[in-house]
């Protein structure tokens, strides 16, 4: 979870050094508004529609596996990415498996946790969530010092660790999620 979030918020940081010194967009542009409004939205629409869509075909692990590994690629497109146009196709892309990332650790944490641990679960969930963000903030400005993309490189290593540290054994929650979807 921290991992995940930690290399999202990275390149989310660096939104604002990217736009402005790769392609001489200003913050205040109609183009990086709208970008910024584009990732909420999909997003948003990642979040709310698709975790259980992917859920009914996949289980926690494996999904998890696929889409950090999909966000490890994302980010690396956003890097490499040449003109705007072409990070806004990655970014979406990308921000579609971040969004899902979030849904499928924290289920995926939920289902190892005891019934009497769950509240702890997620109550460190989202510490984890805040803690992430709070370092990032000043982190990217110093590594956009020593490169531009260095904070996105990064967020790709992450995601690829994040994919790495992926439990492979499903859970008996996990297997019965699965045979009550499938049933459905």
């Amino acid at each position: 979870m921290f991992i995940c979030q930690f290399s999202w918020s990275l390149y989310f940081q660096n939104i604002a050094f990217i736009f402005p010194q790769k392609w001489n967009i200003a913050v205040e542009s109609e183009f990086y508004q709208y970008f910024m409004m584009g990732i909420g939205i999909v997003m948003i629409f990642s979040l709310l529609l698709l975790p259980r869509l992917i859920l009914k075909r996949f289980s926690v692990s494996s999904a998890l596996r696929v889409t950090t590994a999909l966000s490890a690629i994302g980010m690396l497109l956003l890097a490499i990415t040449p003109t705007p146009t072409s990070h806004v196709l990655a970014m979406i892309f990308t921000a579609t498996m971040v969004a899902l990332c979030f849904p499928l650790y924290i289920t995926a944490l939920s289902d190892r946790a005891s019934d009497i641990d769950q509240g702890w679960a997620m109550a460190l969930s989202s510490a984890m969530v805040g803690l992430a963000w709070t370092l990032t903030g000043y982190l990217t400005a110093m590594m956009v010092n020593v490169h531009l993309l260095l904070p996105t490189g990064i967020a790709v290593i992450g995601y690829l660790a994040a994919m790495v540290v992926v439990p492979t054994q499903n859970t008996t929650t996990e297997k019965k999620t699965r045979s009550e979807l499938e049933a459905e």
